[in-house]
């Protein structure tokens, strides 16, 4: 998971990273957190689906506020998950136009912290389905929508991202067929279901369908550029997969 914390004051930008840290570590799972001291800070750093949930203290003492940070993140990324870190419940109403998910009044408790974090995880998790795979022995949660493309290397998988670039992880072709659960996946995919669909185009490659933007010269072309291989192998059932995705998942 990554989590970006908006707050200009250093003192409660670090009480509110080590109390994440301690709730991720209580849970068993891992975050990487971004701290910035301002907004046009935060917006030169950010990109749409990199921040899974984002932190912003309403009051900031100079530049823009809280909610017009929000406002331009969600001109980008509608579904970054934001709670907003304020001082009394009522100043927390403006964030509603905003987008807000949720809010923390300071002082910042450890149990308003861990009822914010279940709340959004639950929801990450009910409209983005996520898989957890281990990476230097940390567990690290990957929304499947963002996976470009699996690279197979023997026993490890390079999980080619759009929210955490190159992610290495210990794992056989197998064991990578079952976590996407590609062999439950079907031919009756339906307007109304975003889920990825992953192939097998190659014996060590693994596209996601509905980030793939050509089919050319017997490969993928995928949104950010990268281009998959297709073996002869799989270059008919390859065909016929993209032939149904075009029907569907198009922007």
């Amino acid at each position: 998971m990554k989590v970006a914390i908006l707050e200009n004051l250093q003192a409660d930008s670090t009480r509110l990273r080590e109390s994440l840290a301690e709730y991720c570590h209580m849970g068993q799972f891992y975050a990487d957190i971004d701290e910035f001291a301002s907004g046009e800070a935060l917006m030169e750093s950010f990109e749409k689906d990199k921040y899974q949930i984002i932190f912003i203290d309403i009051f900031l003492e100079s530049g823009m506020d809280g909610i017009e940070a929000a406002r331009k993140i969600r001109e980008t990324d509608k579904e970054t998950y934001i709670v907003f870190v304020t001082i009394s419940r009522e100043h927390a109403l403006p964030g509603v136009g905003a987008g807000m998910i949720d809010y923390i009044v300071k002082p910042i408790s450890k149990e308003s912290l861990s009822e914010a974090m279940f709340r959004c995880r639950a929801q990450l998790k009910r409209h983005a389905k996520t898989i957890t795979v281990s990476v230097n022995r940390q567990p690290m949660e990957i929304q499947l929508r963002h996976i470009y493309y699996a690279e197979i290397l023997g026993k490890n998988v390079i999980l080619h991202t759009s929210s955490h670039g190159e992610v290495r992880t210990r794992m056989t072709l197998g064991e990578l067929t079952d976590l996407l659960e590609m062999n439950k996946q079907t031919d009756s995919v339906s307007k109304d279901d975003d889920t990825p669909i992953f192939i097998l185009c190659y014996r060590c490659y693994v596209v996601n369908l509905s980030n793939t933007a050509d089919m050319r010269d017997n490969s993928f072309i995928m949104k950010n550029g990268s281009v998959v291989p297709i073996s002869r192998t799989y270059a008919a059932q390859s065909q016929q997969a993209f032939n149904r995705h075009l029907l569907y998942d198009r922007d």
